[in-house]
């Protein structure tokens, strides 16, 4: 037999293939091996999200986001002017005045994460991590109408992202005129 991995299920008794699971939807996750039935599936409770199926784990929402819903697919953003440097939040009131806060970046940047599903960057080497790093922080200057200098990793190398060992992607993208903290959000 072949047990379905995480994130996914079989009704199939005795399957010789991986190919028989079924992955959890969009908003859910499954966190054990050899799952046999699709209600072993579970919601993603507030503050948390998952936006692909087959999540072994929910993610917390990000720093200056919340979700009051069960199965989110995505987290709400906090309102123009407010912000929270905390994870996992679940109302809108939780997001607090910027008011000078360090907090809330200036004008026209914004801080990035992205999560990259299966990802292994254990197997890349420094020059193809780095080759890795340019391609994302590419990526992400064109979805944000920016030159890739405007990309600036945790170090503050330009043109470059975060790549973190779990697959998470971090960055600054600074200078972006003309569009909404919620425009963004839909095009990342």
């Amino acid at each position: 037999c072949a047990k379905c991995q995480r994130g996914t299920w079989s009704a199939e008794r005795g399957a010789t293939s991986r190919s028989a699971c079924v992955a959890c939807g969009e908003g859910t996750y499954q966190p054990a091996e050899g799952q046999a039935n699709e209600s072993v599936c579970i919601g993603c409770a507030p503050g948390n999200y998952s936006m692909v199926a087959g999540a072994s784990a929910c993610l917390f929402c990000p720093e200056g986001s919340w979700s009051s819903e069960f199965r989110a697919t995505a987290c709400e953003l906090c309102p123009e002017g407010k912000w929270t440097s905390s994870t996992g939040l679940i109302r809108e009131s939780q997001c607090l005045p910027c008011y000078g806060s360090r907090d809330c970046l200036p004008d026209g940047s914004i801080y990035i994460t992205i999560e990259l599903v299966g990802l292994n960057m254990s197997g890349l080497n420094a020059s193809r991590e780095g080759g890795l790093c340019s391609v994302l922080a590419h990526d992400v200057a064109a979805a944000c109408g920016v030159d890739d200098d405007a990309v600036v990793d945790v170090s503050g190398r330009n043109a470059s992202v975060t790549v973190e060992e779990s697959g998470f992607v971090a960055a600054f993208v600074l200078g972006i005129h003309g569009l909404s903290a919620h425009d963004l959000a839909s095009y990342l």
